[in-house]
């Protein structure tokens, strides 16, 4: 808002050193779109805010679904893991029994 508050200030001065009515009164348009300008600013930077607070909320919510969904993932893999574990152990009972037990005898098939 710097440049606005400049225009201000030359304005006041103008004002200051301006004696008729007439010039004087020719400054009026002028200090209108100042204040125009200074409203547009003031709503620009009412929805920058508004803008900033909901990118805020959208990340923090996108920071707390990401968390939750690597939990998911974490605690899936960790069933997963644990499921192999037990597959994988009843594999190595299967092939221990077979290599206990004797060899069947197979007969010769007659065709």
């Amino acid at each position: 808002m710097g440049a606005i508050k400049d225009v201000v200030d030359l304005v006041i001065e103008l004002e200051s050193r301006i004696t008729d009515r007439k010039t004087l009164d020719m400054l009026l348009p002028i200090k209108q779109k100042i204040h125009e300008a200074e409203r547009e600013n003031f709503n620009l930077e009412k929805s920058h805010f508004r803008i900033e607070k909901e990118l805020h909320n959208k990340i923090e919510s996108l920071k707390k679904s990401h968390s939750e969904e690597i939990a998911k993932v974490s605690s899936e893999s960790f069933k997963l893991q644990n499921q192999i574990t037990e597959l994988e152990s009843q594999i190595e009972k299967l092939e221990s029994g077979r290599r206990k037990s004797k060899p069947r005898k197979r007969f010769p098939i007659v065709a």
